[in-house]
C-alpha cells in the first residue's frame, strides 16, 4: 500500500466479487482481508507474518488466517479480535477497523435522502459512512494539485497529544488568531478531544463556514482518525480532508538531539497535565 506522488487512475477498480474488505490493526500496523458474514480474517500478503509451532522444534507453519469474534458498528466497520502479547499472536489492539478503498464502498448508499438522514441521526457507530459521505481522503499528489490550483491562507497547528485533555491560558488567543489569519487549518492528524488543543479545529470550522481543515496521517491510522472525528464530519460536512501518507516507520530517522528534546517536552507536558 504505497501512496506515491503519482496521479490515481481515472477509472475506479470494480467492486470485488466476494465483497472482501480491508481492515487494519493500527497499533502494529498490520492489514487483514475480511469477507462479510464470515468469521475469518486473512493477513494481507506483504505484512510481516507470524509462525505457529506444531510438534517438534523444526515443524513450523506460516499462519496468516485468524478468527474474529464479531462485527460491530455501521457497515461492519469494526471487527473484535483477541488482543494478546504472546509471541505468536498478531493482534496488539482488541479491534480491527475498516479501511477505505477506491471502488470498494459499494455497500454505502450515496442518495441525498441517505445523507440527510445521516446528518440528522448519525452516531459514532456511523463513523465509517460519515467519513465516506462527508470527508475526503487525498493522496499527496492530489493535495499538491489542490495547492497549485488554490491559494488560500493556511496555518498549521502543532502540539503534543492532541487527543488528550490539555489546559492552556493561550487557547482563546490562539483560536482567535487562527480564525483571523487562516482559511485552511492543517495539522498532523492528532485524534480529537473536546478538552484538548484539537478543539481549536472545531471552533475554527464553526466560526468560518467556508473554511476547511486538512489533516496529514499515515494510512494505518486513518480509520481511527475518522472514528475520532465522526461528530465533526456530521457537523461540518465536506469540509474535512485527510492526506494519506505511507506507513513508514520514521521513529528512528530523527537525529538524537531532536529525540532528546522531544522526550523532555513530552515529560514536561505530562507533568503539567497529569491524568
Amino acid at each position: 500500500f504505497r501512496y506515491l506522488s503519482q496521479p490515481l487512475p481515472l477509472v475506479e477498480p470494480p467492486a470485488r466479487s466476494d465483497n472482501m474488505k480491508l481492515y487494519v490493526d493500527e497499533d502494529v500496523p498490520k492489514y487483514y482481508w475480511h469477507i462479510p458474514f464470515t468469521t475469518t480474517i486473512k493477513m494481507v500478503h506483504g505484512t510481516r507474518t507470524f509462525f505457529e509451532y506444531f510438534g517438534t522444534k523444526e515443524e513450523y507453519h506460516e499462519k496468516t488466517t485468524y478468527e474474529h469474534f464479531g462485527a460491530e458498528e455501521g457497515h461492519n466497520s469494526l471487527l473484535k479480535v483477541k488482543k494478546s502479547y504472546e509471541e505468536r499472536c498478531p493482534f496488539v489492539d482488541n479491534k480491527l477497523l475498516r479501511v477505505q478503498e477506491r471502488g470498494q464502498q459499494n455497500d454505502i448508499q450515496k442518495s441525498e435522502q441517505r445523507k440527510s438522514r445521516l446528518l440528522k441521526n448519525a452516531t459514532k457507530d456511523d463513523w465509517f459512512e460519515l467519513a465516506v459521505q462527508f470527508g475526503k481522503e487525498l493522496t499527496p499528489h492530489q493535495w499538491r494539485k489542490e495547492c497549485e490550483e488554490q491559494m488560500p491562507r493556511r496555518v498549521k497547528l502543532s502540539g503534543f497529544e492532541g487527543g488528550a485533555p490539555m489546559k492552556s491560558a493561550y487557547f482563546n488567543q490562539a483560536t482567535g488568531q487562527l480564525i483571523k489569519d487562516a482559511d485552511v487549518v492543517l495539522w498532523d492528524g492528532d485524534w480529537y478531544n473536546k478538552e484538548g488543543w484539537t478543539h481549536m479545529i472545531f471552533d475554527f470550522l464553526h466560526s468560518k463556514p467556508k473554511a476547511k481543515a486538512v489533516a496529514f496521517q499515515k494510512r494505518a491510522f486513518i480509520p481511527g482518525f475518522h472514528r475520532s472525528y465522526w461528530n465533526l464530519y456530521k457537523r461540518f460536512p465536506y469540509r474535512i480532508q485527510v492526506v494519506v501518507l505511507d506507513d513508514i516507520d520514521d521513529t528512528n530517522w530523527s537525529p538524537k538531539p531532536m529525540k532528546d528534546k522531544l522526550a523532555k517536552l513530552k515529560k514536561k507536558l505530562k507533568e503539567e497535565n497529569p491524568e
